[in-house]
């Protein structure tokens, strides 16, 4: 009995530990810690955010991380289902792609669902539409979608509603990574509704 006790508590410091580092390294992308370190970035080294995946677009195209070298890259990810933060963000970054001017086809702008089996491709496409014809998508299974998300160490996560087993909501991380055209990663823009302040910020990256 003891011994259980001893592997339970373990495992609880384990689990706080794990989620701290979590915390921390959320809060530095938020924060902007990591704008020095990446912005400026060595060539030769890897980027610590981003990396190969295989997704499809709202046309059932088959879309990987090669297919969108060439230009800036500006994703979100979040849930076409979550009613406040994820149409707002796509609002805030239609606006501040319109304020950019002839500069907006630098960027591609895509938002990337981390809710598979609700967002499906024929849902996005009305989805994206009603909000801008600038906002691309981005779709897929739920181990392509999670490989993604790793890749990008965006946190995500069910909250099953206690009143309905089939019903839930989803958590995640509310950020915009901006990716060089070599598709290395460049900063995380946090949470805004300030359109203007985003739009200067990826002109700033442009310039």
């Amino acid at each position: 009995m003891q011994i259980t006790k001893l592997i339970r508590r373990r495992l609880v410091l384990v689990f706080m530990l794990v989620l701290l580092l979590e915390i921390v390294g959320m809060w530095c992308l938020v924060s902007g810690r990591f704008h020095t370190l990446f912005h400026h970035r060595d060539d030769t080294k890897p980027s610590l955010i981003g990396g190969p995946f295989t997704m499809k677009d709202l046309n059932g195209v088959e879309v990987t991380e090669r297919d969108l070298k060439g230009r800036y890259t500006l994703f979100y990810f979040g849930s076409a289902r979550e009613p406040d933060v994820t149409p707002t963000e796509l609002r805030v970054a239609a606006a501040a792609l319109s304020l950019l001017g002839p500069d907006a086809k630098r960027i591609k702008a895509y938002f990337v669902t981390l809710d598979p089996e609700r967002d499906t491709a024929e849902n996005l496409k009305a989805y994206l539409g009603a909000i801008s014809p600038d906002l691309s998508g981005l779709a897929g299974s739920l181990q392509e979608v999670s490989a993604m998300a790793k890749a990008y160490h965006v946190f995500f996560r069910k909250i099953p509603d206690p009143k309905d087993p089939q019903t839930y909501a989803m958590d995640y991380s509310p950020l915009f990574y901006l990716m060089g055209p070599d598709q290395k990663f460049i900063k995380p823009f946090a949470y805004t509704t300030d359109a203007k302040g985003l739009a200067d910020d990826l002109k700033k990256v442009l310039e």
